[in-house]
């Protein structure tokens, strides 16, 4: 059985080294557009608030706002790599997360190097590893780069190293963040026939994306967040009609 249940869940994000409250407030929004809560002296933000969701095996779901709106610290959340400050979260199934082109990576590492590093904090055997590589290496066209530090690569590269080790491993549940756009025109066909594939494995997909072509391609249900918040959920067509009537109700941190 595969699913993803949130309920109740908020997350808040200490705020360090600020001067005052109102720069803390200041950095805060700028971050997050969250709430910004004071308890004993601490200020946090509250990225995400009260959010409750549950996905389940067939679930295709876009998660749409502004930046700051909390798709991310969602995605995060789902992922295991922020826990609720209030509520709980809980998770069946195998997750991977395509959510930051240097998540688990080592810059002085050679994408060889980070290919065998982020296989092994998914799981996968010596074996497995050295099955994937040659594949992923050939999908990600990096030629000799493959061997020289990722701290030598561009933003595209990068991009296309991390979509293609994710997307080389099965997994139950799939969550990504804003990188199905990456590289050239003739790469990204490359990555959306790779991602139908992965799509076929998977058995739930959470798309954050500020492309609506994207999210309508790849998902049937449309979560809309701001200030942290889940403001709809429902059918993807009356999510997007929902948020571009919204948009100008949204805080300005969102924006």
């Amino acid at each position: 059985m595969t699913f993803a249940h949130v309920h109740d869940a908020c997350v808040d994000i200490p705020v360090f080294d600020s001067r005052s409250l109102s720069i803390k407030n200041t950095i805060g929004k700028a971050i997050t557009g969250g709430r910004i809560i004071a308890d004993r002296g601490v200020v946090s933000v509250r990225a995400l608030d009260g959010i409750n969701l549950r996905l389940e095996t067939g679930d295709r779901v876009a998660l749409i706002g502004h930046n700051g709106a909390g798709k991310s610290t969602l995605l995060r959340l789902l992922a295991g790599i922020y826990r609720p400050d209030v509520g709980f979260v809980n998770v069946e199934g195998r997750v991977g997360a395509l959510l930051s082109m240097h998540l688990g990576m080592e810059p002085d590492f050679t994408g060889r190097e980070n290919l065998m590093l982020v296989a092994a904090s998914l799981g996968l055997s010596e074996k497995e590893r050295n099955a994937i590589v040659p594949e992923v290496a050939e999908f990600c066209e990096l030629g000799d780069f493959i061997d020289l530090p990722i701290q030598t690569y561009s933003a595209g590269m990068l991009a296309r190293l991390a979509f293609g080790i994710h997307t080389s491993i099965a997994h139950d549940i799939m969550l990504i963040d804003e990188v199905i756009g990456a590289g050239d025109m003739g790469f990204h066909d490359k990555m959306r026939a790779r991602l139908e594939q992965m799509l076929a494995r998977a058995r739930i997909l959470v798309l954050a994306s500020h492309a609506e072509d994207v999210l309508r391609l790849y998902c049937t249900t449309g979560v809309v967040m701001s200030a942290g918040r889940m403001i709809f959920s429902g059918p993807l067509d009356d999510a997007f009609d929902f948020y571009h009537s919204s948009i100008g109700l949204c805080p300005a941190s969102d924006r």
